[in-house]
């Protein structure tokens, strides 16, 4: 079996890109109307999707954050937890620097070592039944 997942490098980004958009969409329409269902469905929705893949491609500090942000967003989804102003800072910061990992792998084919921000989030992000 070959496990040359080059060919897949540009459909990987693509799809990145998209998901950093929609994130990036749907935390102001959270930030707007904090009882928007809908934005915080998509969120869970694309960092799912987002740590799925790159664990696939092999970004794995790139999967781990958006691992952090899909268990933020689960728990809220599932009503086992309220953000608070620096949560949804951290997210947003954390969404920033995916961003910038994403467009480091464009164009180097590496990704940012995020291990930092994975570290400060897991600070400010509490431990929560979505994220056993």
């Amino acid at each position: 079996m070959n496990n040359d997942l080059t060919q897949f490098s540009d459909l990987y980004i693509q799809t990145a890109q998209d998901y950093i958009a929609l994130m990036k969409k749907n935390i102001d329409l959270f930030l707007e109307n904090s009882t928007k269902t809908s934005a915080v469905e998509q969120l869970f929705i694309a960092s799912h999707s987002l740590k799925s893949q790159s664990a696939v491609m092999g970004y794995t500090t790139t999967s781990e954050a958006s691992k952090l942000l899909e268990h933020l967003f689960r728990a809220v989804k599932e009503n086992q937890l309220t953000l608070t102003k620096e949560m949804i800072a951290q997210a947003v910061l954390l969404i920033k620097k995916l961003e910038e990992s994403i467009k480091m792998i464009a164009q180097t084919k590496k990704e940012l070592d995020l291990t930092t921000d994975i570290k400060e989030s897991r600070t400010m992000f509490p431990k929560t039944d979505a994220s056993l």
